[in-house]
């Protein structure tokens, strides 16, 4: 038993999806698939239940997904102290965020002064899809995720700290029939007929289920089209092919391209410091009290 072999179990037993899991540790579907049946036949236990539709862990693969996420977390904390003391550290913080996500003014300020108030400990920031954000903090490879509170509030193992608040928008092409209009003279309503683009429900479920939820009671229904990532997005707003509900920290916002329309109806993200509350990294307790303590001193 190796670990990339248990990096490919957690990234299935995460996602449930080949082609995503795939992605995450960055082999193809194939190689996934041997991995499974080489832990499946050196374990004795059926870890999956596969149909031509669906993929869902056995009960047995609860149980070894559960273990296997301990030892990932344990090994994870070891290197990276290892790391950490070779470069004369004492230890290391990882930060995730979503690829194509801003690092939103609250989070850069409490990550500087954190820097400066511990210089023996050192920071690394990387982006990440979604799915790979949470399998990543339930391995302990990243210690802390950025983003927005929604995607991880269902999450059992995970513990979240709101740092602020960032505005609701639509990404429309700057040829669109509205976009010079005032943004408080326009309302939801007035984009029905458009073309929303959406991240896929996997990718990010609250975000989709929360818009169709209000759009149902608001009465209007447009048509969706599905993206898997921020790039898609863009493409499809360049093409002129529709508008995109985002937030105000995605980093294509500041694009020539498009302009943001800031609808009050649309409301706020709440922007989070997210962390898995079994992770065994000492210095994961440096950092909650740190950014805590700030956000009370400088943000009330």
């Amino acid at each position: 038993m190796d670990n990339i072999k248990i990096a490919s179990f957690l990234a299935l037993a995460d996602t449930l999806n080949y082609t995503k899991a795939a992605d995450i540790i960055n082999k193809s579907q194939s190689v996934i698939s041997r991995h499974i049946a080489a832990l499946e036949t050196e374990m004795g236990v059926s870890l999956f239940s596969r149909t031509t539709k669906d993929v869902s862990l056995t009960e047995a693969g609860r149980i070894i997904r559960k273990g296997f996420i301990d030892l990932s977390q344990r090994y994870n904390s070891i290197l990276n102290n290892a790391k950490a003391a070779q470069n004369g550290f004492s230890g290391i913080i990882t930060i995730g965020a979503l690829i194509g996500q801003r690092i939103y003014n609250n989070y850069s300020q409490v990550i500087n002064a954190f820097i400066k108030n511990h210089p023996d400990i050192k920071v690394e920031l990387g982006c990440y899809v979604q799915n790979e954000l949470v399998t990543r903090l339930h391995t302990g490879q990243l210690d802390f995720v950025i983003g927005a509170e929604s995607e991880y509030i269902s999450v059992h193992d995970f513990e979240i700290h709101v740092v602020g608040y960032a505005k609701n928008c639509f990404a429309v092409p700057k040829s669109h029939r509205y976009a010079d209009v005032p943004d408080e003279n326009l309302s939801i309503k007035d984009f029905e007929s458009d073309t929303w683009i959406l991240f896929t429900e996997k990718e990010a479920p609250m975000v989709q289920n929360t818009f169709l939820r209000y759009c149902s009671k608001i009465g209007i229904s447009p048509k969706i089209i599905e993206v898997a990532d921020i790039s898609t997005m863009i493409m499809w707003i360049e093409a002129n092919a529709g508008i995109a509900p985002l937030c105000e920290t995605h980093v294509f916002g500041d694009s020539s391209a498009f302009k943001l329309k800031f609808l009050p109806e649309l409301g706020f993200t709440a922007e989070s410091f997210v962390w898995n509350k079994y992770n065994e990294n000492p210095c994961v307790k440096v950092f909650i009290q740190f950014m805590k303590s700030f956000f009370e001193k400088n943000l009330n």
